[in-house]
């Protein structure tokens, strides 16, 4: 397996964490890093009780955990709460480390606004739906549909207490503004063809990626950004070497950190090629497989450290 080292991420600021989240364990793996949707979360939204146990026993062993995902962090942050993740996380698929404690941005790279105009130009002709992402904004375009899972995502978030996620209009002046920094771009294609359409027009007209993150969803970001680059960002000032490093994901926009990680771990429901590039495969997100994974690979080494 490839574990080449990778490129900084842009814009850097002073990382801050609480030490004792660093202790030094007895397990060769210091630092656990999972997906949310379709790995951490099971279809219903909800971490399962053997989840939040293995997670726990993570603490107790002093093996740092923290969520890298391809929503915003605000979108992440019921989780945070609820895991009592003291570390920043990976947000936006890499284009954003927060510490949500005291809501530093710790790195971001944005999208170019040029670019952001030529995908907004191609979608909209195309007749698909898309969003566009701040770190602190999700922007749509008349007519979205895909909006409506935020505006669901903000109910929840009001009910447990967090901050509700900006959402606004993507309007011809928000495009003219180069002020904002979008940092990334999610589109929804129909099918296979129009996803590899768009896959040429990124490499051909832009200077972004695109990474699938669901049977119909594509992930558009800064070309360098990803999940493994994020990760590999992170527990460098962490002090954590790659090879202490456990990642867990299941769509193509993962495949990044689990080559990077010393244990990288596919979910039983991952797409085949998140499988072919993981060390290990644990259970279905239906069936606890991060805990299956922690309990099998983190925890025994921690006891017998």
């Amino acid at each position: 397996m490839d574990k080449n080292k990778t490129q900084t991420i842009t814009r850097p600021s002073p990382l801050t964490c609480p030490v004792q989240e660093l202790s030094v364990s007895g397990s060769r793996y210091r630092l656990v890093a999972t997906d949310i949707d379709g790995t951490l979360i099971d279809r219903g939204g909800l971490v399962s009780v053997e989840n939040l146990a293995a997670i726990e026993a993570l603490r107790e062993c002093g093996v740092a955990f923290t969520l890298v995902t391809g929503r915003t962090d605000r979108q992440a942050r019921i989780y945070v709460k609820q895991l009592q993740v003291r570390l920043p996380i990976i947000a936006c698929n890499g284009a954003v480390i927060r510490d949500c404690a005291t809501d530093q941005v710790i790195a971001s790279t944005p999208v170019g606004i040029k670019d952001v105009m030529v995908l907004h130009d191609y979608l909209s002709r195309q007749g698909h739906d898309y969003i566009c992402y701040t770190p602190d904004t999700v922007y749509y375009p008349a007519g979205s549909r895909r909006i409506e899972l935020f505006v669901q995502y903000n109910r929840l978030q009001e009910q447990h207490g967090e901050q509700p996620i900006t959402l606004l209009p993507l309007t011809d002046k928000v495009l003219a503004d180069s002020a904002e920094d979008f940092v990334k771009m999610l589109a929804v294609l129909p099918d296979p063809e129009k996803m590899d359409a768009l896959r040429r027009l990124l490499q051909e007209k832009t200077t972004c990626v695109g990474e699938q993150s669901g049977d119909v969803v594509v992930d558009i970001m800064k070309a360098g950004v990803s999940k493994g680059r994020a990760l590999q960002l992170l527990a460098d000032r962490l002090h954590i070497a790659m090879d202490q490093v456990v990642a867990l994901g299941d769509q193509e926009n993962d495949i990044s950190m689990l080559r990077v990680a010393g244990l990288g771990v596919a979910m039983g429901n991952a797409m085949p090629a998140v499988k072919a590039a993981a060390d290990v495969v644990t259970l279905d997100h239906e069936q606890s497989g991060v805990a299956q994974a922690i309990r099998q690979h983190v925890l025994p080494q921690c006891a017998n450290g």
